[in-house]
């Protein structure tokens, strides 16, 4: 099998990236809005809110979307397997959502006691069912090939969330509620488009419903459900333990740390979306180790230099971003920074499971990143305060990785450039703790500008080659076949 063309990974990485990354970005730049119109109190209790809502869609969901889109690509030309994995996830779906909506009534007698949830459990209820159907149709229409028409509800959704901020914050001022409203509408907007655009309800028969496609989709999704709650636990249960030691106002500042971090978890996501369906075509081919390598050594450059960018500007970005209050959410951005590293490098190892369909290995890993996760939040966080939380967090991820890099190579042998990854780590690492080192700020900026150019140098061989990819791509085809773009280093 022929490499894939790298212009064509291109195109989908600028339509991903315009869209899906293009319409997150400007959720982060609603960021000065919600924290001039929110006490520290009520952006921790939205955070909170956030994390509740990352975990219940995809469980109540059973992780069905991501295996029906895993499916759908590889029935591509079969249009009756089509109708029949639509048909029967979206039963799946429908059955685990009326389970879920059971367990939440039941739930919901609880949740008096969190202050933040009184006279809100009805409203959470229809969020999270509406964002798990938008979900899904997500998924479907990306696994249908309906790039643009996925694209285009993430930017209703976006849209939507910041039209609804702007009113219901900033115009009625009405807090964590009107946080809630923007969040419901944006999303029943984005589902209205994807049955609109998408047209995927037209494959939903009842009796296409098959036992033995359910049994296919429910292989694949539910191993994945532990790794996604693993997962969570990285990344969202030190708010809980932060809220539990320090208050809802520490959870505020972590928060605004972890939105300036997430910039690079937005950037490695249009990364994998745009190159996954390939990955899944070329794992068949006899280059898969130099393909999966190549693409690793790019990937390493782009996300060695987005980091080190940011840590450049994190300074003054806080200062433009957040209102004076936060400030003191630069020391948690700079660590969740350095951990957005090691975050990345283990989703690009996880693309692996999802191209051999070996789900579970991903769980493993995860759960011994939520085992480190839980141990040192419980022995940092009351010892050495927020703080504790940054540093279980970049841990939890390196051992992720570390667990990733050991058990994949059963599957694929990635070939690591150890000659500039390692001192561009040492870079980096340099970077974090510039931000906490007692420097003259303009000493401080000229030194964090020659460790990016240091960053800059040893990627430069990954980098001139995307620049050559970008140059290749806005030229007129002249007849002459297009440049390969993982030319073996």
């Amino acid at each position: 099998m022929a490499n894939p063309n790298g212009k064509k990974l291109l195109k989908e990485v600028l339509v991903y990236g315009l869209g899906t990354f293009g319409s997150k970005l400007i959720v982060f730049l609603l960021l000065p809005l919600y924290t001039h119109t929110l006490s520290k109190e009520e952006f921790g209790s939205i955070e909170l809110l956030q994390t509740i809502l990352a975990v219940a869609v995809p469980v109540i969901g059973l992780q069905i979307s991501d295996a029906l889109y895993r499916f759908l690509l590889e029935s591509e030309n079969n249009e009756q397997e089509k109708t029949r994995y639509i048909s029967t996830g979206l039963a799946i779906v429908a059955a685990s959502s009326l389970a879920g909506v059971l367990v939440y009534l039941l739930w919901a007698g609880t949740a008096g006691r969190v202050d933040w949830l009184q006279h809100r459990k009805a409203w959470i209820l229809l969020l999270v069912l509406t964002a798990l159907m938008s979900a899904v149709g997500k998924q479907i229409t990306r696994g249908l090939g309906l790039t643009q028409t996925f694209v285009a509800s993430d930017m209703v959704t976006t849209a939507g969330t910041a039209a609804g901020a702007v009113y219901f914050l900033a115009v009625l001022d009405l807090g964590v509620d009107g946080f809630l409203y923007s969040l419901f509408l944006s999303h029943m907007a984005a589902l209205v488009l994807l049955l609109w655009k998408g047209g995927w309800w037209r494959h939903a028969r009842v009796s296409e419903i098959s036992l033995p496609h359910a049994k296919r989709l429910l292989a694949y999704a539910v191993p994945l459900l532990p790794n996604l709650v693993s997962w969570w636990i990285i990344q969202a249960v030190d708010r809980y333990f932060i809220s539990a030691y320090e208050g809802y106002g520490e959870v505020g500042l972590y928060a605004v740390g972890m939105k300036l971090a997430s910039i690079i978890a937005l950037m490695t996501s249009v990364f994998h979306m745009a190159w996954q369906s390939d990955a899944v075509r070329m794992y068949h081919s006899e280059d898969k180790d130099r393909f999966f390598s190549a693409m690793f050594q790019m990937y390493c450059a782009m996300l060695s230099v987005g980091i080190a960018v940011l840590f450049v500007i994190l300074k003054p970005l806080i200062g433009i971003m957040a209102a004076p209050e936060y400030a003191p959410s630069l020391k948690y951005a700079s660590l969740l920074l350095l951990s957005s590293m090691f975050a990345g490098i283990s989703g690009f190892y996880g693309i692996t499971y999802v191209v051999t369909k070996q789900t579970k290995g991903a769980f493993y890993s995860s759960l011994a990143g939520a085992g480190v996760s839980i141990t040192l939040n419980l022995l940092l966080i009351p010892a050495i305060g927020t703080i504790g939380a940054a540093i279980a967090n970049m841990a939890a991820f390196l051992l992720m990785w570390l667990v990733r890099v050991r058990h994949t190579r059963r599957y694929l042998k990635i070939t690591m450039s150890y000659r500039s990854f390692l001192p561009a780590m040492l870079l980096l690492l340099v970077l974090c703790f510039s931000h906490a080192a007692p420097l003259n700020e303009q000493y401080a900026a000229g030194f964090r500008i020659l460790l990016l150019a240091g960053v800059l140098l040893l990627y430069r061989s990954q980098l001139l080659r995307l620049v050559r990819l970008l140059s290749s791509f806005g030229r007129k085809r002249r007849g002459e076949g297009e440049n390969n773009a993982y030319e073996k280093p």
